[in-house]
């Protein structure tokens, strides 16, 4: 039997109150940032995305309903998974994961000129998935950062160093290599996060990250043309989706 579709949302939207006359649809989860419904019949939830409202598939069975503006978006991913932490290594395919981080991490190295030795920042760490992956081992230093708050405490419960928001949008410029798995589909406060990804990469440093089907792409190259970071050759099609490598000047 195949799982349930979930739309996760803002609790101000209205589609909230029109799916929920249909008892077809259940309600998941409600807290002040984000909600959560569900209904097996996909046909329910594929019509919501009429007049204009669209959402994004972010894993097997949960959707993303798209806000006004990036940064609303990211007030209701980190309080979902502020929710799907506990949950998290059963909702994502953990192996594909793992190959990402490591594919990640082989293509930022090829536009470094100095490979070894690494200080590698996760940007989207989740709660620490990349520990179990081959990078782990490699990198000299390795620290995480996480929108979302209980992520980055379970994060530091498997053993990661995670920086603080503060941390992140004023660090010093001590990493080589950035990476994000699995992340950017989200699109939340590009600018935010180009400008934090900016101030803690050392110059020559690369940032690679994968757009899962594509989503997001767009938004970042036209968010990167404001930054100081710049495209490092063309971006590549790969099994996680397109990978681009930037890297600061």
């Amino acid at each position: 039997m195949s799982k349930p579709s979930r739309l996760v949302l803002s609790p101000s939207d209205s589609l909230i109150e029109a799916l929920l006359t249909d008892r077809r649809a259940a309600l998941v989860y409600l807290a002040d940032d984000v909600c959560i419904l569900e209904s097996a019949d996909r046909t329910l939830l594929e019509s919501s995305q009429g007049n204009g409202r669209k959402w994004t598939r972010i894993f097997e069975e949960y959707h993303l309903v798209n806000a006004d503006n990036d940064k609303a978006q990211g007030v209701v991913v980190s309080a979902f998974f502020d929710w799907l932490t506990d949950r998290y290594s059963n909702e994502i395919e953990t192996t594909r994961n793992l190959a990402c981080y490591e594919y990640l991490y082989g293509f930022a190295n090829q536009f470094r000129e100095v490979p070894t030795p690494t200080a590698v920042l996760d940007v989207g760490c989740g709660p620490g998935t990349i520990l179990r992956s081959d990078v782990a081992h490699t990198a000299q230093v390795l620290v995480g950062y996480d929108i979302s708050d209980i992520a980055a405490k379970a994060a530091i419960s498997a053993g990661m160093t995670v920086m603080s928001r503060d941390e992140f949008v004023s660090g010093s410029a001590r990493f080589d290599v950035a990476l994000s798995a699995y992340t950017m589909h989200y699109t939340c406060d590009l600018a935010e996060t180009l400008a934090g990804v900016q101030c803690n990469l050392k110059p020559g440093g690369v940032w690679a990250l994968n757009f899962h089907k594509g989503i997001g792409l767009a938004a970042f190259f036209a968010c990167l043309r404001s930054s100081a970071l710049e495209l490092a050759g063309q971006f590549s099609h790969s099994s996680f989706g397109p990978i681009v490598a930037v890297k600061m000047g």
